[in-house]
């Protein structure tokens, strides 16, 4: 068996599609040991039999008895705040997918209870780590691009070919963090913040337009002010 003691022990609650994802390139880094908790058993043992794993769990309160380098939370997004609050206490850092809630019942209390355990923690927005909006952001900063007055930014995605199962997972209910708005939106919104700092006041129409088997917002406009 390979010798895991030197690596990081992470522990991902949720394999679906995104967990899966970060299961592998946690894995690739070859500096983790990682551990999975996905209660849907068919997920769990086609995800258990995919990689190399160290230990795989039903349950998260069978996960976080014991204590973990790293938890991400990767469940649907109406799940995130009580599973974070229960992984703070065994942990030293903390990830958790995006958005992280739905409303803001529980966020203040979370935030507490961070900052009183001192551990590192943030939020899945990983177009902050992107090189490109990375080095747009230094040319901002440094003036090289003169002062920013005016921000557009349009994307799209041929979201059926690239998430097969939406119709039947989390993205077919605003209730479970579903429709554009809270599943992909949020990652623009979140990047303009980066490049222009904090927004102060938005609006937005949001339609379902084209996506079969969902009634949820799949088409979005928002106009923004960034202070």
């Amino acid at each position: 068996m390979e010798d895991t003691l030197s690596k990081h022990r992470v522990l991902i609650i949720g394999t679906g599609s995104i967990g899966e994802r970060h299961v592998r390139c946690f894995l690739a880094t070859d500096r983790a040991s990682v551990s999975i908790c996905e209660p849907n058993q068919e997920i769990r043992e086609r995800v258990a039999s995919s990689y190399n794993l160290d230990q795989v769990f039903e349950s998260a309160e069978d996960a976080l008895a014991g204590d973990w380098d790293v938890v991400l939370v990767a469940t649907p997004a109406h799940t995130h705040i009580p599973i974070a609050m229960s992984a703070v206490p065994k942990c030293k850092a903390l990830l958790i997918e995006k958005p992280l809630a739905i409303t803001l019942d529980g966020v203040d209390a979370l935030l507490h209870a961070i900052d009183a355990r001192g551990i590192v923690a943030g939020v899945s927005y990983n177009h902050r780590a992107h090189p490109g909006y990375r080095a747009m952001k230094k040319h901002l900063d440094d003036g090289s691009l003169g002062k920013p007055l005016h921000l557009v930014m349009s994307s799209g995605q041929e979201f059926a070919k690239y998430r097969p199962a939406y119709a039947s997972i989390y993205f077919a209910n605003h209730a479970t963090g579903g429709g554009a708005l809270q599943d992909s939106l949020t990652h623009n919104l979140n990047v303009g913040e980066y490049l222009v700092g904090p927004i102060t006041r938005i609006a937005a129409d949001a339609a379902h337009q084209q996506l079969p088997g969902v009634e949820v917002e799949d088409t979005i406009e928002t106009i923004a002010r960034h202070g």
